[in-house]
């Protein structure tokens, strides 16, 4: 439980960073079913196959968000992904920017 409210505590502050920093965001993953998540590990965006390796999404330890600019979701690798993610970095979490097996610019753990 002490992770969880960590991790809460740690997007409440990157919300609040993404506020100072005029950057708008929609959160579009939190928590994921078993279901869901085998789902993502047969699509190969996952190494987490939910079962016996759970993800952190299962765990209500990830978010997976999506820049706005102008009223639409930014898809691409942008300069406030990168900012996003060194801020979370610099909190101990871990960014799916850095991810080798997957392009996941959107997804933040701890």
């Amino acid at each position: 439980m002490t992770k969880r409210i960590r991790f809460i505590w740690m997007f409440a502050l990157l919300a609040l960073f993404a506020h100072i920093n005029k950057i708008e965001f929609i959160v579009f993953c939190f928590y994921r079913t078993l279901e869901e998540q085998k789902a993502v590990f047969e699509d190969n965006k996952s190494k987490c196959d939910g079962v016996i390796n759970k993800s952190k999404h299962q765990l209500w330890r990830a978010i997976d968000l999506a820049i706005v600019k102008k009223g639409k979701c930014v898809w691409d690798r942008t300069a406030e992904y990168q900012l996003l993610g060194r801020f979370w970095k610099l909190m101990g979490g871990k960014f799916g920017g850095d991810f080798g097996f997957a392009e996941d610019i959107f997804h933040f753990e701890y």
